[in-house]
C-alpha cells in the first residue's frame, strides 16, 4: 500500500514538476436552444344594440352617415418582444341573400380608446402594429366599422366577414 501512495505522489510531483505548475485541462460545452414565436389572436363579436349581432342599417325611409360602431373585441398573446402585426381585412361589403350591399370601412383602434372620428377610416383593410401594449405577453385591440346608412336599402339580413389576422415577424 505505502509503495503505491509513493508512485502516486512521485507520478504527481513529477506531472508537477514538469509542466512548470499544476496540469489543467479545459473543454468548452456549448449550449444551444430555440424558442418558436408564438402568438393567438381571439376575436369576441359584440352584441346587443348598435353592435356586430345589430347592426342598424336604416334603410326604412330613415338615413345616417358616418355611423360608427364597434363589432368586435380582439385578445392578443404573444412571446415576441418585438411586437407583432395585427391586421383585418374583409372585402368591404355588407351583403343579402336577395342582393342588396352596402359599403363599410375597418379600423383597428387601442382597447378602451375614444370611438374613432368618421375621418379616421380608410378602406377595407386596417393594420397596426402591436409593440408596447404587451403586458404579461398580452394585449388587446378594439375593432370598429364605419357606413352611410342609406335611406332605403332593399330588405334582408345583411352579412360579410372580417378576417383577423396576426403576423409574428419582427417588425
Amino acid at each position: 500500500m505505502s509503495m503505491r501512495r509513493f508512485a502516486l505522489i512521485t507520478g504527481l510531483v513529477a506531472g508537477t514538476l514538469a509542466f512548470g505548475g499544476t496540469a489543467a485541462f479545459a473543454d468548452t460545452v456549448t449550449l444551444d436552444g430555440t424558442v418558436a414565436p408564438h402568438s393567438t389572436v381571439a376575436s369576441t363579436r359584440t352584441t346587443g344594440a348598435n353592435s356586430a349581432a345589430e347592426l342598424p342599417l336604416y334603410g326604412e325611409g330613415t338615413a345616417n352617415a358616418n355611423t360608427i360602431i364597434q363589432v368586435a373585441n380582439i385578445a392578443l398573446t404573444s412571446n415576441n418582444t418585438q411586437g407583432i402585426e395585427l391586421t383585418a381585412s374583409s372585402d368591404g361589403t355588407l351583403t343579402s341573400a336577395n342582393g342588396g350591399s352596402l359599403n363599410y370601412q375597418l379600423l383597428l383602434v387601442d382597447d378602451g380608446a375614444a370611438q374613432p372620428a368618421d375621418t379616421a377610416f380608410s378602406g377595407s383593410s386596417s393594420v397596426v402594429n402591436v409593440t408596447d401594449d404587451f403586458v404579461n405577453n398580452v394585449a388587446a385591440q378594439d375593432l370598429y366599422i364605419e357606413y352611410d346608412a342609406p335611406a332605403y336599402l332593399d330588405p334582408g339580413a345583411y352579412t360579410d366577414d372580417i378576417t383577423v389576422t396576426i403576423s409574428n415577424d419582427e417588425l
